[in-house]
């Protein structure tokens, strides 16, 4: 029990000259776990144990490993204590384990001219600058955590970790260990996405998965600053919170599903990210900015017909923003060359597209430019961009029809197959 050495990093982590302690007991000078005391007393081994021990009234958070040197007995002899700063364990996970943020304002797909987006904007904006958690709420596919990474790095938190969690992913059984750190059936530690996070970001994607033991553990934290590890350490942390949800969480609340409170605690900047049928004038703009991305992948220049834009505009887009993109990836697979044409869209999605049309046009009486214009594209669809067959079809003269095309601004070529 008597301490021989002290290293320079262990008396730097003390923060106290190494002769000052040597040739005392070491019951009199730290406070040690008791699960290191255990592993004494029953001669084992200790590898990394996250805890804090306490030194001359204050706590240092650590991780401590035991190894034992034996006698010529086999019997122990002495002990090697190593303290291992947390700070330096949660630094190495983050480099290896890549938790930062790579998205800012500009590289987000958050462009267009509405109204609306502008709004979900510049709200992330006034949120990035703020201190309070933020709520992002709205269908999937619209980007949210490409939203909750860009916040990040507005912030003052941008050189901190950025942890994210799927709470929908985790088995109900093991999420208070993944986020509350749970020592109780293991040595080595178990480091919650809180610690991983400290001084930074957390963003817990579709946050209303969250148990309730979770759920309350999280209201605590948020309202004191402090972990309340399973091990019933107390970790001061200070963490700024980012969670998205896909539902109507007032539901949820209503059902007694998920807390109130710690809803209102959620939401000091509250942004909801409108679905890309309610701002169909963003498609464009998106358009372009996924052709821009796919022609720097390919090194090529990836552009979009008319025809084919046009269609895309009138198309609902339930899976948002991720379905254009892959349509638009998929559609260009299908190309031949570096221009993607009405043909190349997916056929069940073109079709869906028209016959759409068709029952709205039911409900909302169209011009009679638009209807010939759907007449025409959905006749050089079937029968793929050959005039003749298309002709027919529609009962017209092909002058009439080539007519028409020109009036219209139809390029049958965008149709051919081949």
């Amino acid at each position: 029990g008597t301490i021989l050495y002290l290293n320079k990093n262990g008396s730097d982590l003390l923060n106290v000259k190494g002769e000052k302690l040597l040739g005392k007991n070491i019951q009199d000078t730290l406070t040690l776990p008791q699960r290191i005391a255990h592993a004494i007393a029953e001669n084992r081994d200790v590898y990394l144990f996250e805890t804090a021990v306490e030194f001359q009234g204050a706590f240092i958070a650590l991780a401590m490993s035991l190894k034992i040197v034996k006698g010529v007995a086999n019997t122990p002899d002495r002990y090697i204590a190593l303290l291992h700063p947390i700070d330096h364990i949660r630094e190495l996970v983050h480099r290896h384990g890549g938790a930062y943020a790579r998205l800012t304002f500009d590289d987000l797909d958050y462009v267009g001219t509405s109204s609306a987006i502008r709004r979900v904007v510049r709200l992330a904006q006034q949120a990035a600058k703020g201190r309070g958690s933020v709520l992002l709420h709205g269908e999937e596919g619209l980007g949210k955590a490409y939203l909750a990474q860009a916040i990040h790095n507005a912030s003052e938190r941008r050189d901190k970790p950025f942890i994210t969690i799927n709470c929908q992913a985790i088995p109900r059984e093991a999420m208070a260990s993944e986020f509350l750190g749970n020592n109780a059936h293991t040595d080595k530690p178990v480091i919650s996405k809180f610690e991983l996070a400290k001084g930074g970001t957390l963003l817990l994607e579709n946050v209303e998965y969250l148990t309730q033991e979770v759920q309350t553990a999280l209201l605590q934290l948020l309202k004191t600053g402090l972990l309340n590890k399973a091990n019933q350490t107390l970790v001061p942390l200070d963490v700024r919170l980012i969670t998205t949800t896909d539902i109507d969480i007032n539901q949820f609340v209503e059902e007694n599903r998920f807390r109130r409170h710690l809803l209102y605690e959620l939401q000091s900047f509250d942004i909801h990210v409108p679905a890309l049928r309610e701002r169909s004038e963003d498609i464009p703009a998106l358009i372009k900015r996924y052709l821009k991305i796919m022609s720097r992948e390919i090194g090529a220049n990836v552009t979009l017909s008319e025809d084919a834009q046009q269609l895309l505009m009138r198309y609902a887009w339930p899976g948002n923003n991720r379905e254009l993109r892959n349509v638009l990836e998929r559609a260009y697979s299908y190309s031949n060359g570096n221009r993607i044409k009405v043909k190349d869209i997916p056929a069940p999605l073109s079709e869906n597209i028209l016959e759409t049309s068709s029952r709205e046009a039911s409900l909302h009486p169209q011009s009679l430019q638009e209807m010939e214009r759907d007449a025409l594209i959905q006749a050089a669809i079937h029968c793929r961009g050959k005039a003749s067959q298309m002709a027919l079809s529609l009962n017209i003269g092909r002058t009439s029809l080539w007519r028409k095309l020109k009036l219209l601004n139809i390029h049958l070529a965008d149709y051919k197959v081949g």
